[in-house]
């Protein structure tokens, strides 16, 4: 049954010597598995297969059918197109963490409009926001885990729950992350202030979320972000 749905995509590998096996968190069905064919293939072109890179935002017409593990793409096109995250370093490495965090933590094969509105606007707020994104991912991670079931209410039982002895330079600067509106803080905190602040939210994910083991792009993060 053909459907349309917005997408965004989470991953790829090859499939045989032409194909892709792509998974795209969708608005209306959740996470799905789509097997493109030909897209690998001399006579594709290279703008075909760029529509599967991680985080981008696509408009699809699928044929899905209730129990099936994978499915086929009828049309594709872009819902929105990055003007500044494959151009800026910062942006693309913030992206790039983005895609591992979503990979680990999206398993529901149901929708989920709310959570789904979040993570597609946040990547269109990111490309977007010329200014004052130091601190994007760190937001972006406190309110992802209300979707997921486990953010602290505040500063206070966010240290809590992650077992560190805060400082109020501490403090003060997780407060701003949870006031932030629209991903924007007065104080931007200093740089190992922000690293260290990564650390315990990774931290806070990795003890309620069995799976997550490491963060393969963590590192990089942490040195781009100096």
């Amino acid at each position: 049954m053909l459907q349309n749905t917005r997408g965004v995509v989470l991953s790829h590998i090859k499939y045989r010597e032409t194909s892709l096996i792509v998974k795209i968190y969708t608005e209306a069905f959740g996470l799905q598995t789509y097997i493109v064919n030909g897209v690998r293939s001399s006579k594709a072109s290279k703008s075909k297969s760029a529509f599967f890179q991680p985080l981008m935002l696509l408009d699809l017409i699928v044929y899905h059918k209730d129990g099936q593990s994978m499915h086929h793409i009828k049309e594709i096109k872009t819902a929105y197109i990055f003007k500044n995250i494959p151009y800026e370093h910062k942006k693309c490495v913030i992206a790039i963490f983005l895609s591992e965090i979503l990979q680990k933590t999206i398993k529901e094969h149901y929708p989920n409009k709310d959570l789904f509105e979040f993570i597609f606007s946040s990547l269109v707020t990111l490309d977007q926001q010329a200014l004052d994104f130091e601190n994007f991912h760190l937001i972006f991670l406190l309110q992802y885990a209300s979707y997921l079931g486990f953010a602290p209410e505040n500063a206070a039982s966010f240290f809590d729950e992650v077992h560190f002895q805060f400082n109020p330079v501490e403090l003060s600067f997780v407060e701003q992350l949870f006031t932030s509106n629209n991903y924007i803080c007065n104080n931007k905190g200093l740089n190992q202030t922000r690293r260290l602040m990564l650390d315990k939210i990774v931290y806070l994910y990795q003890i309620h979320i069995d799976s997550m083991g490491l963060i393969k792009s963590l590192e990089v993060l942490r040195e781009i972000m100096d």
